[in-house]
Formats: C-alpha cells, sequence, structure tokens
C-alpha cells in the first residue's frame, strides 16, 4: 500500500471497505500534520461496524453507540439530548488510563508475567522445564497458549478459562477471521468461525453468571487490584460502568468482551512471536542480549518477576522491541474530517476520511538508518535504535535526514532513544487513532488513548520486554525454519503473523 508520484510520497483515494472509500497520506510532514491537528477525530461509524460485524453487537446496543455524539469526556456538552445512561463512551474510557497507566499498570504487568512464567512451565506438561530438548510445532501457537492465556488471565481472572477450556482456541481462531467478518462473509459461507464467535459468547456469558454468584471481596489481593473470579480492578470496574448503560446486558457485554480479549492480545502475542524469531535465529545477538540483561538486572533475578522500570534501561532489549514493531507492525489508522482540513500541499475535504499505514512509514528508506545499506529497512537489525554518544552515525534516524535529532550529550554509554521518529515509528498510531483500538478491536492496534500518549502502549511494551527477558535468560529455542515468510493477509490490520507454522525446539538453558 505505497502512493509515490516521481518518487514522491502522495496521495491516494482507495477503497477501505464495501462502499467506504478513504484518503491514504504518506510522507513525514503530512502524517506530523494530521496528527496534531485539532478538527479530525476517530470514527464512529468505524467503530460501530466493528462491533456489528466483527464481535456480533447486537443492533439494538449499536444504536446506542451511534446516536452518543459526546464523545469521552466527563462534561457534556451544553444542550446536549443524550441522558447519562447512554454516554456509552464516556463510560467506556473513564476507567481506562487508570487501569493501563501508573501503579495499577505495573500490577497488572507483574500478574501477566507470574502468569506466563506458570503456562510455560505447565506448556507441554512441564516437558520444557528440563534440559532436554522437546520438538514444538508452532511458536506461534505456544506464544498464544503462554502469553495469550496469561493475557486473558491478569484482566478477565483465572475463572474465566478453567470454567471455558475451548475459549482460547475459540478466541484465536476468530482472531484469524477477522478480516473475513469485516468483509461481511455470510454465514452460510464461514460456518466454523461464525460458531466460534458464538462459543466465545456463550462462555463469556457462563461466565458472567458464575462470577457474579462466587465473587468474594475478601479475595482480592492485598493492593486491592486483582481477585481469581473477576481478574483485575480494571475489569470490575469497566464491568460496574457499562453495566448502567441502556441495553448492555450479558449478551451486550459478551460481544464487547471478544473485542477486548482480541484488542488485548493479538498483537502483543504477534510481537512476542517476531521478537523471539529474530533474537533465537542469531546466536551472536542472543548472547550479546543474555549478557545485556544479566547485567541490567544486578542482583535482580528474572524468575522474580523485575519491575519494568529496571527492564527498560536495557539499550539493547528496547532497541530489540522498537525494531520488531518498526519491521512487522503495518496496521491502517483512519480518522475522520468533519470540516475541511488543510495538511500543507494537501486539502482533506469535510466529511471524508483519512488513512495513514503505519507499515509505508517504518519502510521509508530516506528516513531510517541502514549503515549505508547494510542493514536496510527490509532487514530487523537489532541496534537500529541505539545512540552511541561516540558513533555520529548510530542511531534510528539517517545521517543524512534534515530532522536528525543531536545527541543527548549525557554521557558516553550508548542509548535507546526514539527521539525524532514521531510519525514515522507509529505502531500504536497517533492522535486520536487508539482512542478505541483497545475496547472494540476496529485497527488492532496495541492500546487506547486520546489526544494524550496511548497508555496501552506502555502495558504492550513492558509485556514484550519482560516475556522475552525471561525466555533469552531461561531458556534455549531454536527455531526450525531458515526465514520468516510473514502472511499478506495481515498487512494493514496489526503486527505480522507468520505465514506457516514455525517448528522449533526448546530446552531449559543450561
Amino acid at each position: 500500500m505505497d502512493s509515490t508520484y516521481m518518487g514522491k510520497a502522495t496521495c491516494a483515494q482507495i477503497p477501505l471497505l464495501p462502499g467506504l472509500h478513504v484518503f491514504l497520506f504518506q510522507g513525514r510532514g503530512t502524517i506530523q500534520r494530521l496528527f496534531k491537528h485539532p478538527q479530525v477525530g476517530s470514527l464512529i461509524p468505524l467503530f460501530t461496524f466493528a462491533l456489528k460485524h466483527l464481535f456480533g453487537l447486537p443492533e439494538r446496543c449499536v444504536k446506542v453507540y451511534r446516536a452518543d455524539n459526546l464523545g469521552q469526556g466527563f462534561k457534556p456538552q451544553a444542550g446536549s439530548n443524550v441522558p447519562p445512561d447512554s454516554r456509552v463512551f464516556y463510560a467506556t474510557h473513564k476507567d481506562l488510563a487508570r487501569g493501563l497507566t501508573g501503579p495499577r499498570m505495573e500490577l497488572f504487568t507483574q500478574n501477566c508475567m507470574h502468569g506466563f512464567l506458570r503456562h510455560v512451565q505447565a506448556y507441554n506438561g512441564d516437558c520444557i522445564a528440563h534440559q532436554e530438548w522437546v520438538q514444538g510445532p508452532d511458536l506461534m501457537h505456544f506464544f498464544r497458549h503462554t502469553l495469550g492465556s496469561a493475557l486473558i488471565e491478569a484482566h478477565f481472572g483465572q475463572a474465566l478459562l478453567k470454567l471455558s477450556p475451548r475459549f482460547m482456541h475459540d478466541m484465536w481462531k476468530v482472531e484469524a477471521g477477522l478480516h473475513w467478518f469485516a468483509r461481511q462473509m455470510p454465514r452460510l459461507l464461514m460456518p466454523g468461525l461464525y460458531q466460534a464467535r458464538d462459543s466465545m459468547v456463550e462462555q463469556l456469558t457462563a461466565w458472567y453468571v458464575y462470577a457474579r454468584d462466587h465473587f468474594d471481596e475478601t479475595a482480592i489481593d492485598e493492593h486491592g487490584d486483582w481477585d481469581p473470579v473477576w481478574g483485575s480492578r480494571l475489569n470490575r470496574d469497566r464491568q460496574k460502568a457499562l453495566r448502567q448503560i441502556k441495553e448492555h446486558d450479558d449478551r451486550a457485554m459478551a460481544s464487547l468482551d471478544v473485542g477486548y480479549c482480541l484488542g488485548l492480545t493479538s498483537n502483543v502475542v504477534s510481537a512476542a512471536v517476531m521478537a523471539a524469531y529474530h533474537v533465537f535465529s542469531d546466536k551472536g545477538l542472543l548472547s550479546e542480549l543474555r549478557t545485556s540483561i544479566v547485567k541490567t538486572l544486578g542482583s535482580a533475578r528474572v524468575n522474580d518477576i523485575p519491575s519494568s522500570s529496571l527492564l527498560g534501561t536495557d539499550a539493547l532489549l528496547c532497541s530489540i522491541y522498537a525494531e520488531t514493531l518498526r519491521l512487522h507492525a503495518t496496521t491502517n489508522l483512519v480518522v475522520a474530517a468533519p470540516v475541511d482540513v488543510r495538511l500543507g500541499e494537501w486539502l482533506l475535504p469535510g466529511g471524508s476520511l483519512a488513512m495513514v499505514n503505519s507499515g509505508v512509514a517504518h519502510m521509508d528508506a530516506d528516513f531510517w538508518n541502514t549503515r549505508r545499506g547494510k542493514y536496510p529497512v527490509s532487514r530487523f537489525w537489532a541496534r537500529r535504535f541505539i545512540v552511541d554518544p561516540k558513533d555520529p552515525e548510530s542511531g534510528p534516524i539517517s545521517p543524512g535526514c534534515p530532522s536528525r535529532p543531536p545527541c543527548r550529550g549525557d554521557g558516553d554509554a550508548p542509548y535507546f532513544s526514539l527521539d525524532g521518529t514521531t510519525a514515522s515509528w507509529i505502531p500504536y498510531g497517533g492522535a486520536y487513532w487508539a482512542r478505541t483500538e483497545i475496547h472494540a478491536c476496529v485497527l488492532l492496534t496495541f492500546g487506547v488513548g486520546g489526544t494524550r500518549i496511548c497508555p496501552g502502549r506502555f502495558l504492550s511494551k513492558n509485556i514484550l520486554l519482560g516475556a522475552l527477558a525471561y525466555l533469552v535468560l531461561e531458556f534455549d529455542i531454536e527455531p526450525q525454519v531458515n526465514s520468516m515468510v510473514v502472511n499478506p493477509w495481515r498487512y494493514g490490520v496489526g503486527v505480522d503473523h507468520p505465514r506457516r507454522p514455525t517448528p522449533y525446539r526448546i530446552r531449559k538453558h543450561l
């Protein structure tokens, strides 16, 4: 999805969904203006399309979303005729920022990582806890049922998966078929896909009944956050807030939670697969990363779940995280313009839609540092986002790029940096784009946000750093493929998937 004229990024009008066309914008300057412009916002029709067609939300409930034109702010507009029990966007978002930032984000990360360690140890019947090699059929399956399960339990509690042993299987089947739902493929042609989504809804509604009957307030942990029945405080708060909204009964909540589950897991798991593949396929990089993480942890042990802030100081680990998303995140980001919006040389007409594809920005060879072609943008380079004050040609941005920022100059040690990459490194979207994804999974990005920075991005980073650090220090993994071919169907909807299963072997690190 690239649009150029005489070698220069340009604008084009393309079909997005049946009967729906958008303007595709490219170029850093244009994207920056689009990010910052106060007159662009998220698209409620696209949001409701996803709720209805991707996640099966009943029409009676979809109407509530269509009618709420007040947005997510606390104070309604003067003269508004939307009653309090219909302010669904405010109810959806009011607890998310608190739940996905600060101390509660760290608690979520800790709970998720404890669950990840437990699921890894139990995978294949505890066989991989030993020092003999164990063959695995697919690296994606491994992460889906270890990290994916841990994410679900960290938010929803352990009762859901204990009551519903098929839940994860159904969820990943739905995730693989989202592009068919988006094309409104009829049930007659995709009965298995619809059955998997129906099964998720049934399992969720059964869990609601169980959770209401078995919730014990005294079982909430000492932090006042997590309990085994409802899971995180964010989930309890969200359930309480949304059930006060018109038409939000168990059936409606189940469809919303189908989307929430996918938004919570899909891209984090995919990014973990891709990062692990690149690290464990390169023995030199693996050795270097092990040394780096051990130095970063000091006396701490990875099994004790070190703080996210500690792992976030490891420059190589963070650079691998950023490079994985640069190479493999290809999300289509869509906004609406209620009035004419001037974007430099381009005019976005009022009432129209604009789209930016992050994959195009991530492959801009004029912007990204390639070490004079040694590390092209199409290849994984683990140290691309590391600035070495002693090396003027280091860092993510090409030395010849006019917008390249100066070195921070606060020491001689190499450091991780995203400085100057705004509008070029955009795996999470920008401005309004990330506002609704974790709840509605409209574009399957990583989190939620608004005009401020997206809080879900920090949680995603924490989980990815923690999971990769644990596997690198505790296990040897050898992918049994010579190269990774990605699934072209994923382009534009999130992080790449492998096109075919990735067999591997794994053992406890000696």
